[in-house]
């Protein structure tokens, strides 16, 4: 690799009469406002000191080029620019700039308009097109820019290339203020103050070695640009290489160019981290670049299977394609990952990507994957907390050990250790004690069903966002000692009827649960009225945290009304129906004259076979 011993102006790196290419597989043009503002700010101080007498030279940055050959272009110098395109656009987009408002000028003294021609054009010989030839998208922007066109379609007045134009336009309007002489100075300093370094890579330097090059300085590359750019610079140099470049480009990487706008830089990071996690298992992830990373998930694969170069590059864009719809809200699989979202589920989304995309279900076998997947994970959390994901990687493990081809959604389903019946509705029973968004979530649903199933006039059939339900609420409040009292005939308070006579010395002793049951000889001191208040007593402590005092409620509401009597309550939402924004909500408090254990049961009964409904036992 060879680098020019001295820097060259930027008009020096235009002057020639070279085209410089694009390669259709690099970034597109993303410098932004932050970008524009910093070169402007360095270009008006270069300008003024210049104006003064002090000129001083710019450095701006290295540019990477290697000369190829062009089908059709045996009298044209052609090189492609590996790295500074960025640098390079915004210059020529100045050069426009400056170029139009010359030929607004009353007169062009020192045809500085003539010398921009020269700049941006080639001479008619070699075709009298662009000196700069970007990638297809921005092509038609920057073709607008040079020529000078102020009325374009939005499209074109949307894309950055065009709002960079105008952007540099207004600045210099507003600095040169219709002043030749300024516009001229500003024009020296440019041309002749800011320096680029050459760097130009032989034909057979190694691929790798020119793409250690890339990101001097700039806007800095994202994992997803580096691996772009090695996975293309991998397929050669020579023109052939260049033709296949170009159909593996256009046959496999379309994906993240015509849904460009639904791949943002994070995104991007996204799912090549979910990719690799899908498809190469590493016990040394700490601390490595996820291109790095790629890297080493390469090295692993084997040509002579058919994993060479286009294999890596068909893979990306399907996979790609599959993780664009996986995050489509108006895609079957979109709506289906909803769940995911909703409850903050990432770990099982690479597990997804790869079934998706290698074993190639149909449309009915997705949704049952979806729906057993959904429903296992729900389960588990509900009984077991969070373990469901070592199953899933253990099925994960084997379908890519044994090279399956085809989801078997029995076999997966069967592979799973699902809760049994009696251990999900026991944890369900004490629903206030797990994990609040996931119990705020099956509500949720549970609410989404009942608005389908019965629809209510004062109540919107669509369904609610997830977000909607805030929070939860204990419709008999957890401090229902203090808040809500017992009927007790005696005045002590509720704590004092666990311990007033009811209890012996010698009961506790030999039970340690006392606190369930009093002994009889503490029973035999009190009237029935006391006794039924202890009973009630019991059965609040067992339903207190049951799915059935369990009600989304706002945060405001939740927190105005936490301790309040039912009736009290109840007599709010009958006044102001609007206040209860779910069906579960509004049942309660129009169905039920009172509230306490024996209602908190009935509901709970309804809405466990609601839930049941959603996500079924799977008996194995």
């Amino acid at each position: 690799m060879s680098t020019t011993p001295n820097s060259d102006k930027i008009c020096e790196f235009f002057a020639l009469d070279v085209l410089y290419r694009i390669p259709i597989y690099q970034r597109r043009y993303v410098w932004d406002t932050d970008n524009w503002e910093t070169l402007w700010k360095d270009i008006k101080e270069n300008s003024n000191k210049n104006s003064k007498g002090y000129p001083q030279s710019h450095f701006t940055g290295a540019i990477v080029t290697r000369e190829i050959e062009e089908i059709g272009g045996e009298n044209l110098t052609v090189y492609e620019v590996i790295d500074g395109q960025q640098r390079l656009t915004t210059f020529q987009i100045i050069f426009s700039a400056l170029r139009f408002l010359c030929n607004q000028m009353e007169e062009d003294i020192y045809d500085i308009a003539g010398e921009l021609k020269g700049y941006l054009v080639l001479e008619p010989s070699h075709g009298g097109d662009h000196k700069l030839r970007l990638t297809e998208y921005d092509q038609g922007a920057f073709k607008a820019v040079v020529l000078n066109n102020l009325h374009v379609p939005s499209v074109i007045g949307r894309h950055k290339i065009y709002k960079a134009y105008k952007y540099f336009l207004n600045e210099i309007t507003d600095y040169v203020d219709s002043d030749y002489t300024k516009l001229h100075n500003l024009y020296t300093s440019i041309t002749n103050n800011f320096h680029v370094v050459q760097i130009e890579a032989g034909v057979d330097d190694e691929s790798q070695r020119i793409f250690e090059t890339l990101n001097a300085t700039g806007r800095r590359l994202s994992e997803f640009d580096y691996l772009r750019n090695n996975l293309f610079l991998r397929v050669g140099t020579d023109p052939i290489a260049d033709t296949e470049r170009t159909r593996l480009y256009q046959e496999y990487w379309t994906e993240f160019e015509t849904h460009y706008n639904e791949w943002s830089d994070d995104k991007l990071e996204s799912f090549l981290s979910d990719f690799l996690l899908a498809k190469y298992h590493s016990n040394n992830r700490e601390g490595l670049r996820t291109f790095d990373l790629y890297r080493q998930y390469s090295e692993t694969l084997d040509p002579s299977r058919g994993q060479n170069l286009e294999y890596e590059i068909r893979q990306l864009g399907n996979y790609g394609e599959v993780y664009r719809r996986m995050n489509d809200a108006s895609e079957p699989i979109g709506i289906r990952m909803q769940f995911y979202k909703d409850l903050d589920i990432s770990d099982v989304c690479p597990f997804i990507l790869y079934v998706i995309s290698e074993l190639r279900p149909d449309t009915n076998n997705i949704d049952r994957f979806f729906s057993i997947l959904e429903s296992y994970i729900v389960q588990s959390m509900l009984v077991d907390g969070a373990p469901y994901y070592k199953k899933i990687q253990s099925f994960f493990d084997r379908i890519k050990a044994r090279g399956h081809t085809f989801l078997q959604v029995e076999h997966f389903q069967k592979s799973l250790v699902w809760p049994s019946r009696e251990q999900l509705e026991e944890a369900l029973r004490n629903a206030g004690t797990k994990n609040a968004k996931l119990i705020r979530y099956v509500l949720y649903r549970i609410e989404c069903l009942k608005r389908a199933k019965e629809p209510n006039v004062d109540m919107p059939v669509e369904n609610p966002s997830f977000d909607s339900l805030q929070s939860l609420e204990h419709v008999m409040p957890e401090s229902w000692q203090v808040h809500w009292p017992l009927d007790s005939t005696e005045g002590e308070t509720p704590e004092d009827l666990y311990f007033i006579g009811l209890y012996t010395k010698l009961y506790k002793k030999r039970n340690p649960n006392w606190r369930d049951t009093p002994s009889r000889e503490g029973l035999a001191k009190r009237n029935e009225r006391y006794l039924h208040a202890h009973k009630l007593a019991l059965e609040r402590i067992k339903t207190i945290q049951s799915i059935g005092n369990l009600t989304p409620l706002s945060v405001a509401l939740n927190r105005n009304f936490a301790h309040d009597l039912f009736s009290d309550k109840r007599t709010f939402f009958l006044n102001h129906p609007a206040g209860a924004n779910s069906v579960l909500t509004r049942e309660i408090f129009h169905q039920n004259q009172n509230w306490d254990a024996q209602q908190i049961r009935d509901r709970e009964a309804d809405l466990l076979r609601s839930f049941f409904q959603i996500w079924p036992i799977v008996e194995i």
